[in-house]
């Protein structure tokens, strides 16, 4: 797993850790002498990776690696820092006959070079909801998948906040935001797609809102995480299973490969439900991981 320092000068650089340490120099220094941005770096099986930071936009210089390292690996590992951190996957200074090595590991890249240098590029890796123009839709089986509404914004705040429903959801809102006011929910949940970094859908039925599915953690390699959670006074009806189904659907048409969803072992009726659908692809430290193939 990869993490970076934060350098001011060249003196904060562990010059051990450089896999060559003349070159590595010399890199971070013409990096450090551009003004008012922020550098890091990380060396990761001999190659160095330099991360800027621009006024909060974040990107990685493509890796210089010293040895016969699999670049695709490098690049696998940066995605996963990435993701991680919630911060966009972008590569600057990226040689044209290295192109193809992004473009054959991730699904969705945009590329473009930069005017004084025709053969360097900046390359954006994107994911499934980045390009979308607005919240997608799906109706099937007498159950709508769609943008919460706005005026639903109170239910949907009485969903986020019902101990009993969240006892199992593996998130506590408290810890980002111990006493929210009625819009907070919604407003994350626009913001979170805005960013890319989750989609999170009302349930409707017969234009009731009944609950919250949502795809989360893009890995940049066609998967995603889903979860599914419903009004303490909407469930035991079949919801449920239709919104899962529809959820698939719709991770179908977006371009997903497979969705994934994690359920605590304690949580033993959910279990039941999940593997009707999905199937247990491991379990470890009291989580089940279950996947579905489109």
């Amino acid at each position: 797993m990869i993490s970076f320092k934060v350098i001011n000068d060249i003196s904060d650089v562990d010059l051990e850790l450089l896999p060559d340490k003349k070159e590595c120099t010399y890199i971070l220094s013409e990096l450090l002498a551009m003004s008012d941005i922020e550098i890091a770096y990380s060396v990761f099986r001999d190659t160095l990776i330099a991360r800027m930071c621009d006024d909060g936009d974040y990107v990685f210089d493509y890796p210089y690696s010293f040895s016969d390292t699999d670049m695709g690996v490098i690049l696998r590992e940066i995605a996963i820092y990435a993701r991680r951190e919630l911060i966009p996957l972008v590569f600057t200074n990226v040689p044209r006959a290295e192109l193809e090595a992004i473009t054959d590991l991730f699904p969705i890249v945009t590329a473009q070079a930069f005017e004084e240098d025709v053969d360097c590029f900046v390359v954006r890796v994107e994911n499934e909801i980045n390009g979308l123009d607005g919240f997608p839709s799906i109706e099937l089986n007498g159950v709508v998948l769609k943008k919460i509404e706005k005026s639903d914004a109170d239910r949907y705040f009485e969903l986020c906040t019902d101990e009993q429903v969240n006892r199992y959801w593996g998130y506590d809102y408290r810890l980002d935001n111990p006493t929210p006011v009625s819009e907070y929910f919604y407003n994350v949940a626009v913001g979170e797609f805005e960013a890319g970094v989750a989609l999170a859908l009302g349930i409707y039925v017969d234009e009731r809102f009944v609950g919250e599915c949502v795809m989360y953690d893009f890995d940049y390699f066609g998967n995603c995480e889903i979860g599914v959670r419903l009004m303490r006074n909407e469930q035991s009806k079949g919801y449920a299973g239709k919104t899962i189904r529809a959820l698939f659907e719709l991770a179908r048409e977006l371009g997903f490969k497979n969705v994934l969803t994690r359920v605590m072992t304690e949580n033993t009726s959910a279990i039941r439900f999940v593997e009707k659908y999905m199937q247990l692809d491991n379990s470890e430290n009291g989580v089940r991981l279950y996947k579905y193939t489109l």
